[in-house]
């Protein structure tokens, strides 16, 4: 059985301690990661936009994260040249977004139980179970991060765009 297999029967919600807080702990670094990621993408708005953050923030307010990325894939279409590497990396950087926070999603926002020490815990998502190991977990944490780094690094292309500093370091 693959780790994504659904499981056939029902899990023991008694648990094992141990293995719980090891997850909690793995979805909790999940959990700050994925704010990185957010705060990033902000960041990026700031530098597409050329503004200050508070302006940045008042477009963003009430935008969940899949129209966050929607806002800085047409901001980026509007500013920088349609073909240019910059354009492709925001476009890859979407599509890498958008996985890693569905994903995130997934872990997240599921129902966990604890049945098996050293088999991975069961996720329930709409009364389908699947067995998630931590290092899976760890990984995918491992994903969001890049995500929030590529980010980062796309604004700073901006800004370097922008000022024309690129070719001066």
């Amino acid at each position: 059985m693959s780790d994504h297999d659904p499981v056939d029967e029902e899990p023991d919600v008694e648990g094992q301690p141990g293995e719980a807080d090891a997850h909690i702990m793995a979805l909790g670094e999940l959990t700050a990661a994925s704010g990185r990621l957010e705060f990033m993408a902000g960041i990026l708005v700031v530098f597409l936009l050329n503004t200050h953050r508070r302006v940045a923030d008042a477009v963003l307010e009430g935008f969940a994260f899949e129209r966050r990325v929607d806002l800085i894939g047409r901001l980026a279409a509007a500013v920088l040249a349609p073909d240019s590497d910059l354009a492709h990396r925001v476009a890859t950087w979407q599509a890498q977004a958008r996985a890693a926070i569905q994903r995130r999603n997934q872990l997240l926002h599921g129902t966990w139980f604890f049945d098996e020490p050293d088999s991975g815990s069961l996720l329930n998502k709409k009364n389908v179970f699947e067995r998630v190991r931590i290092e899976e977990i760890t990984a995918h944490t491992a994903a969001v991060s890049a995500a929030a780094r590529e980010a980062l690094a796309i604004a700073k292309a901006v800004q370097e765009q922008r000022t024309g500093s690129a070719g001066r370091r």
